[in-house]
């Protein structure tokens, strides 16, 4: 089966090998409304992690780290380098 590379309401996902970024300060993430596994992945960010190792160390599917920081960057709280 082929692995999902888009969202049909927005923009591409991620590439798994991509580094997110945040663009809060950690401290500030409790003052947007994430659901738990969004504010679990977004706590883990740190500039070096691709979406893979968020995947792995969440131990979640790819594809499941993939929507997540797509909705992270949506929701402007990280950018995709």
């Amino acid at each position: 089966m082929a692995q999902r590379t888009s969202r049909p309401d927005g923009p591409p996902l991620p590439e798994p090998d991509a580094v997110p970024r945040l663009v809060l300060e950690p401290g500030e993430l409790e003052w947007v409304a994430l659901d738990p596994e969004s504010l679990r992945v977004a706590r883990l960010i740190d500039g070096v992690r691709s979406v893979r190792e968020l995947a792995a160390i969440c131990d979640c599917e790819l594809v499941t780290a993939q929507i997540i920081v797509a909705g992270l960057r949506d929701r402007h709280v990280a950018r995709i380098q």
